[in-house]
């Protein structure tokens, strides 16, 4: 069933819940007697109720009985069918309404006691006098039932701790999901504490997850409950230990129909349908009454009127004298009137030129921040280039390594001076040393002759090794040199290759650009000119504009006469003006850039320019110098006039080159500004100093097919040569670059070779000088003292030499190594020159620019003070004006509302002194008439007015409210049928579940319901039903009184779970279920309980004393045990 709004007795034992309970679920508090009224209703009340009944509870319920045997027949097994389909699924977890946790303070028996609920299935169990009953009263207290409903105490105070004085619940209810209550305010749990005391006091407090306070009020917590169909007062819900114990031992069919009823809110629903036709009932009545009353209003209704129609005449004269007071009304208002169009056309004046103001103020603040924008971005680009000091670094560094290298140059050439005359000086020595040595050799005897010619040649061949390598060595050092120089300046070459191939590629890169951009231009006039901009044009088109339609793009109406020599310059300078659109107001332009933007041309110019059509021949420099103006063909005018206010075309000179264009403003001899076709802006100053800057001479992307004087196959077939060309030039510089790496390869193999060969002779004269030392000394042995010294002192002399070559040899691959680092320094320091002229040269452009931006900012922000401080002047005169008018208005707008409120609106009055005077006349003679009848015509109009009144409304109300009596008794009856259908509807449910339920002990069952006698009666069988039907044997419907303490708790139990799928509250809870059954039927009746459970998304607090050893406990499933009671009993003294 749907949530309700039911109403519910207040609680009497808290004091502290005072404020009116909404709606709830009423149900009675002591017995479950269904027909049981208040006292307050007496037995006219119980004679509507037996009328109600026997108008059409007793017939309805006869001529249903046999709809509901053929409902069942129809719908039973599709039923089946779903649950037994249902019970095979896993049910999900609410979201909403489920308890999350409860904490109880001195509460019953627990000092303190907290437990975190699962979302599906919870068992509390602990031995008897633990305190497991005391959870579900503290739900029930904490949720708003009331003290007597939990079965354990009258009134709040006795749930408090026997010697405390207060006592507190909490309880936290899961709110999350797209039904949640208030979760912006509560989130996803809300948190209700309730608290009371001894002396009656009790208070609510509602909090959110985070301990935020929300409300104290119960109203709040019925809302909640009323929100999450919680209804913790229903004995369906909430069965306390004596209502279970009850329910499932001595319930009589009686009953357990009552039952049936409450749990399912039935009953509740028929009694206030009961109430309604008791209204219905008492309503007609009422009308009766009223009706007699209608014939006595309506004489006073024409009595009243006869006088009236006497009183018409003197009306008729009243009548003028309230027209001359309507008119007298207007005739004020008409000449504040003229007052107030006059004020409204003065300030209608000024606000027609607050907008030319406004728009001169834009169009200043436009420039003005568009200079800005020039003189921070100039100025973003001085500070972005890199620091020129790290360059004068590098090459005071590279000066300095040059500086050392020249020095240590002057060092060896100093030491190879030295190192000659030494040489020279020891070639001297040897040469008397051997002078004297052939002297005395000549003395000895010549029978050593022979042996000391074979030593003599085995000395001169080693010499003869070692002066070998000794010779080749200074030729291998130069040309090991020369190799190194080589591969250096091959090293340079290939950079510059490289640099070169990627300004080609960059080249043909474009080209290929140019020809996409040509294929583009032939589909689509408008694709030099932005992206999308034909849906641009179109859209401009359609929409509307306070101003003229823009115009735009401006390129569309230019053309360059001389195409083949200025279009790139003019195609690089004036690239953004000619993408730019123009409009006549600041409103229009705000929307055009939304325009722009809507089809990504975000950053697209917008001017805002009113159309003046001004002579600009002054500005102009004399016949036969070219400028940027003549040099184009401007087809619209005003575009031309944009284009001079915005770029000085008519100012700006152009010129072949660099000289020529500085001779030109020479000759001008005055303030001026050239493009040279050569790349460079030049400018003069009124004063004669000049500035030269490089343009940017890079085209943004797309528009490279204007100003070409080309169509589109002749661009495409011109970017294509061009891509031939690169592709060629690409090719050689490929092949210039291999052949380059191929020499420098091989040069880098010559290299080593020649290292190789460097190691080689130093090897073979070391080795040479060897043999030579080992032939000296064996020689010195043989020979006589004095040639022995003669031959030592040569030895000396000739290391002395050798040691010299070896340092000449030394000396000169220091002098080469020294003349190649020079050169490397020289490469380096022409790098550094040619960066650092490259830097000076773009900064001065970027100074050039920086400076022109801030001269123009400042005559912009000049300009636009000037236009504020006009502004400001123009609104306080406007100001002044409405302030005026708007008294005007306020008077008029009193005066109009005062006359409309007193009578309809009079056209063309006459004046109000013309009324004023034909008014005085006519109440001197109503006056005379007055004092002759006796009575006020306003006496007379007011009695008939009023009869007819009371009369119409008497008529009126008695017509409407027959009208909806009957409505309500024919929606009444039309309720009472789809009560009738939900009973049906719900004991169909409760039977098969029922049944259903008793199948999982092997058992057979029936619930028959009796609506008439108002009964439900249980028929079980209890044999298993597959054995019966094969075997044969015998088998009987048992009533359940007549069953086992376990077979009747197992069939009660199944019951109970048919009836909770008949109701839609989030929580069940039940106390003590299974008190009388035995082992078996509470292990089925545990597992069926549990499955129930896993099958839908309600929540289950289940209480027992039993352990859970038998049961399967899975993630679904939470067991809370209770610790032993605590008595606080000693031990006796028996051995005492």
């Amino acid at each position: 069933m749907a949530k309700r709004r039911q109403t519910r007795d207040s609680e009497s034992e808290s004091s502290g819940d005072e404020s009116p309970q909404p709606k709830r679920v009423r149900t009675s508090n002591g017995d479950d007697n269904e027909d049981a009224r208040p006292a307050r209703q007496n037995g006219k009340t119980a004679s509507r109720k037996k009328r109600a009944d026997d108008d059409g509870d007793v017939d309805m319920d006869d001529d249903l009985e046999e709809e509901d045997e053929e409902f069942e027949s129809k719908y039973g097994k599709e039923f089946m069918d779903k649950l037994k389909q249902k019970k095979k699924l896993v049910g999900g977890v609410s979201e909403m309404g489920i308890i999350e946790s409860i904490e109880m303070h001195q509460f019953m028996c627990h000092k303190f006691l907290s437990f975190t609920f699962g979302p599906q299935i919870n068992f509390i169990i602990g031995h008897n006098g633990s305190g497991k009953s005391a959870v579900l009263s503290a739900i029930t207290i904490a949720l708003g039932g009331k003290a007597a409903s939990t079965g354990r105490a009258n009134g709040l105070k006795s749930f408090i701790r026997e010697g405390q004085s207060v006592a507190q619940v909490t309880i936290s209810l899961k709110n999350q999901g797209p039904d949640a209550f208030k979760p912006k305010e509560y989130g996803k749990s809300i948190v209700i504490t309730r608290r009371f005391t001894k002396e009656g006091n009790a208070s609510w407090k509602i909090q959110s997850k985070d301990g935020k306070a929300i409300s104290t009020k119960k109203e709040e917590l019925a809302a909640i409950c009323d929100h999450m169909n919680l209804q913790v007062d229903n004995p369906m819900n909430v069965l306390t230990q004596d209502q279970a114990r009850q329910f499932l031992s001595a319930a009589s069919p009686q009953d357990m129909y009552k039952f049936f009823l409450r749990g399912t809110q039935l009953s509740q629903l028929r009694e206030e349908y009961q109430t309604c036709m008791d209204n219905c009932h008492h309503t007609a009545t009422i009308l009766l009454q009223k009706k007699e009353a209608l014939p006595d209003l309506k004489r006073k209704h024409r009595e009243a009127w006869e006088r009236f129609r006497e009183a018409e005449k003197a009306r008729a004269q009243k009548g003028r004298l309230e027209d001359l007071k309507k008119e007298l009304s207007w005739a004020h208002v008409k000449v504040k009137e003229d007052e107030l169009l006059a004020a409204e056309s003065e300030v209608a004046k000024q606000e027609r030129r607050i907008p030319k103001v406004e728009d001169s103020l834009t169009q200043a603040k436009s420039a003005f921040d568009e200079y800005t924008a020039a003189v921070e971005a100039a100025d973003a680009d001085l500070q972005n280039m890199a620091p020129v000091a790290d360059l004068n670094q590098q090459k005071e560094e590279w000066r300095e390594k040059g500086r050392k290298l020249r020095t240590q140059e002057a060092e060896l050439k100093t030491e190879r001076k030295q190192m000659e005359e030494s040489y020279r000086m020891t070639k001297e020595a040897i040469k008397l040393t051997n002078d004297s040595i052939e002297k005395e050799t000549r003395k000895l005897n010549s029978n050593t002759q022979g042996k000391r010619d074979e030593h003599q040649r085995l000395l001169n061949e080693a010499e003869a090794k070692y002066n070998d390598a000794k010779e080749r060595l200074p030729d291998i050092l130069e040309k090991l040199r020369i190799a190194n120089e080589e591969v250096a300046t091959m090293n340079v070459t290939g950079g510059n290759l490289t640099n070169e191939l990627n300004k080609v590629r960059q080249d043909l890169m474009n080209a290929e650009g140019g020809i996409r951009e040509a294929n583009n231009a032939e589909r689509n006039q408008y694709a030099a000119y932005g992206i999308r901009i034909n849906e641009v044009v179109q859209q401009v088109q359609r929409a509307q504009w306070a101003g003229e339609v823009p115009i735009g793009p401006l390129g569309l109406y230019v053309e360059c006469k001389d195409v083949e020599t200025w279009g790139n310059l003019l195609r690089s300078q004036l690239g953004n003006m000619l993408t730019a659109w123009a409009v006549t107001t600041a409103r229009d332009a705000a929307t055009l850039r939304q325009m722009l933007g809507q089809y990504g041309n975000k950053n697209m110019l917008v001017i805002i320019t009113e159309r003046d059509m001004f002579d600009y021949r002054a500005g102009e420099p004399p016949e036969g110098v070219r400028t940027i103006l003549r040099t184009l063909d401007i087809s619209d005018e005003y575009v031309k006039r944009i284009l001079i206010n915005q770029l000085g075309i008519e100012r700006v000179v152009l010129a072949e080159s660099r000289s020529q264009g500085e001779e030109v403003l020479r000759n001008l001899g005055k303030a001026g500004n050239a493009w040279t076709r050569d790349g460079f802006g030049l400018r003069r100053f009124a004063e004669g100093g000049e500035s030269t800057a490089p343009l940017n001479m890079r085209t943004r992307e797309g528009t490279n097919m204007l100003f070409t004087g080309r169509s589109a196959d002749a661009q495409r077939e011109y970017f294509t040569r061009i891509i031939k060309e690169k592709q060629a030039e690409i090719h050689r510089l490929n092949q210039e670059i291999n052949q380059l790496m191929m020499e420098l390869n091989k040069k880098r193999a010559d290299v080593d070779r020649l290292k190789a060969q460097e190691k080689a002779a130093h090897t073979a004269m070391s080795s040479a000088k060897a043999k030579q030392q080992a032939l000296h000394d064996a020689a010195q042995e043989a020979m006589p003292a004095n040639i022995g010294a003669l031959e030592s002192s040569k030895r000396d002399s000739e290391q002395e030499k050798e040691s010299i070559e070896l340092q000449f040899a030394e000396l000169s691959k220091r002098e080469a190594d020294i003349e190649a680092e020079v050169n490397v320094i020289k490469a380096e320091l022409e790098k550094i020159r040619v960066l650092t002229a490259d830097y000076d040269a773009k900064r001065r452009k970027l100074q050039a620019a920086a400076g022109k931006a801030a001269e123009d900012r400042a005559q912009a922000q000049h300009n636009l003070r000037y236009m504020e401080g006009k502004l400001v002047e123009e609104q306080r005169k406007l100001d002044d004006l409405k302030a005026a008018a708007a008294l005007t208005q306020t008077e008029f707008e009193q005066w109009t509302a005062a006359a409309t409120e007193f009578c309809e609106k009079i056209e063309n009055p006459r004046p109000p002194a013309v009324i004023e005077r034909e008014q005085e006349s006519t109440k001197r003679a109503l006056r005379e008439r007055e004092r002759m009848d006796g009575r006020s015509v306003e006496k007379l109009t007011e009695e008939f007015h009023k009869a007819k009144e009371v009369y119409e409304t008497v008529k009126a109300t008695y017509e409407k409210t027959v009208q909806l009596n009957s409505a309500l008794q024919a929606a009444l009856h039309d309720r009472l049928q789809r009560w009738h259908e939900f009973r049906r509807h719900i004991a169909l449910r409760c039977k098969f579940a029922f049944m259903y339920n008793l199948s999982h002990r092997g058992y057979f069952g029936r619930v028959m319901f009796d609506h008439t006698a108002k009964k439900l009666d249980l028929k079980v069988r209890t044999e298993d039903v597959a054995m019966t039907q094969q075997g044969g044997a015998s088998s009987r419907d048992k009533d359940p009184k007549s069953l086992s303490g376990g077979e009747k708790s197992f069939a009660t139990i199944s019951l109970l779970l048919a009836l909770w799928e008949a109701i839609g509250c989030p929580l069940r809870c039940l106390d003590e279920f299974d008190v009388f059954m035995d082992a078996v039927n509470r292990r089925i009746s545990m597992r069926m309980m549990i499955e129930t459970a896993k099958s839908s998304d309600k929540q289950y607090v289940l209480i027992t004393p039993q352990d859970m050893n038998n049961i399967t406990i899975d993630h679904t499933v939470r067991v809370h045990r209770m610790t032993d009671p605590e008595r606080n009993q000693g031990t006796l003294a028996f051995n005492s």
